[in-house]
């Protein structure tokens, strides 16, 4: 939080000749729910000190990368430059800071060990950031997180589109490497609370919001409660999903379930509210850049109603495009188990299917071109490239013609396009404005 001596500044103040000497604080540090030093980190990008920014942002806030995602930066709604045209977009330039910084810069040294223990209870955002400072601090710090992965609702409910998982998981990293343990799938009841009071020289408790708040109803047991709902999408367990869709909420969480009803098949989502939606303008930007049309009706004594239309669904996922024939595919990276380079001799047949002996198992082979109904090429290379990909125990050789690489994409439903080809799962545009097709491997396996 800002300094005690602090008082917002909504107007010039002539006390000297610098901000500092002015002993105020700007009203984007005073809005700043985090306390960063705004203004510091600004100074330090113009003059294109990335590192040394990131340090003055992880002295407040042990998640840049996040909040320079997701943050609802209440600093750029109160900006004094807003007055004169446009606030300073802080948030991106704080996920400029964190992209952009040299590895490994703005790691704090731990102070020298005090040989107490603290226990925190809950793996979101509160918990983690405790546990940093009490790190840096030289305390012994174990976290105990009842879900069976780390970071609580950013990890849980937030849209990957929305928030990047490997900038996630980088930040959370971070914290595991400064010495602080994490016990996942653990939930504190009062017998564990009780053991950990008497292990520990101080316990916190940071459990956050783990309940949802439901209309007392008839028929709410019909009501799937958002946030349940949201964590079932984020851990691809692909929670059952109508083709229209109804969100009681037109808030950013509102915003988030119908994005993720979406790239969950719905074809049509309706948000509802008793209000003007208040969800902040970028969040309804983001659905209406996916394609969607938004309409909103206010009728005194009845309400809001939120519309959301989205013809084609969406994704983020990291992927290998490789290239079959003279068209480009895509293959989401975590279905694959390596790539090999399979010599045309090696090629063994078992019951009439063609497979391959490695590393002690035997590998069946999957010509991509056949599956795609593609002409064969004229001569056989002496070597195919196989890409390995596994479901579960199950391993299989797709053969495709060259790998191009890897690369983040935007997966776009082709819903009603694709009904007869099961195999392809959706399209994505790259830079070149060239179309590829996401392959469904988990269809031939």
């Amino acid at each position: 939080m800002p300094p005690r001596y602090s008082r917002e500044i909504t107007l010039p103040i002539v006390m000297g000749d610098s901000l500092k000497e002015q002993f105020r604080t700007s009203p984007c540090e005073h809005f700043c729910p985090a306390g960063n030093s705004i203004q510091k980190m600004q100074a330090l990008v113009e003059k294109g000190e990335f590192g040394e920014a990131l340090r003055y942002l992880r002295a407040k806030n042990p998640f840049p990368g996040v909040t320079g995602r997701v943050c609802p930066h209440f600093c750029q709604s109160n900006c004094n430059r807003a007055g004169y045209d446009a606030c300073v977009n802080t948030r991106a330039l704080e996920r400029a800071v964190f992209d952009y910084a040299p590895y490994g810069s703005a790691l704090f040294k731990r102070r020298p060990a005090t040989g107490k223990s603290v226990g925190i209870i809950g793996g979101g955002p509160a918990g983690l950031t405790a546990a940093y400072f009490l790190a840096l601090l030289g305390h012994d710090v174990t976290v105990y997180e009842a879900d069976s992965v780390i970071g609580g609702k950013i990890e849980q409910v937030i849209p990957r589109e929305r928030l990047n998982h490997a900038v996630l998981e980088a930040e959370i990293r971070r914290i595991a490497d400064m010495g602080v343990s994490f016990v996942t799938s653990c939930r504190v009841d009062r017998e564990k609370f009780d053991a950990l009071r008497s292990e520990n020289d101080a316990v916190i408790v940071a459990v956050g919001g783990t309940k949802a708040r439901m209309f007392n109803w008839p028929g709410k047991e019909r009501i799937v409660p958002g946030i349940d709902y949201m964590k079932a999408v984020n851990k691809g367990e692909h929670p059952a999903t109508g083709k229209n869709v109804i969100v009681i909420g037109c808030g950013n969480a509102g915003m988030d379930a119908a994005a993720g009803a979406f790239a969950e098949g719905a074809e049509h989502v309706t948000c509802i509210d008793v209000q003007k939606p208040a969800a902040f303008a970028k969040e309804i930007a983001n659905i209406e850049a996916l394609g969607g049309d938004v309409e909103v009706k206010t009728e005194l004594g009845v309400g809001t109603t939120f519309t959301v239309r989205l013809p084609l669904t969406l994704a983020i996922i990291q992927a290998l495009m490789v290239e079959i024939r003279d068209e480009k595919y895509a293959i989401a990276l975590g279905s694959i188990s390596n790539i090999e380079d399979i010599p045309v001799k090696d090629i063994k047949y078992v019951e009439a299917q063609e497979v391959i002996h490695l590393r002690g198992k035997v590998i069946p082979l999957i010509r991509m071109d056949q599956v795609l109904d593609i002409e064969p090429k004229e001569e056989e290379p002496e070597s195919l490239t196989v890409v390995i990909v596994q479901k579960g125990e199950n391993l299989a050789g797709l053969v495709v013609d060259n790998l191009i690489g890897q690369q983040e994409i935007v997966i776009k439903s082709l819903g009603k396009y694709i009904n007869n080809n099961k195999i392809i799962s959706g399209a994505t545009i790259l830079g070149d404005g060239e179309v590829a097709l996401i392959l469904d491997v988990n269809v031939l396996m």
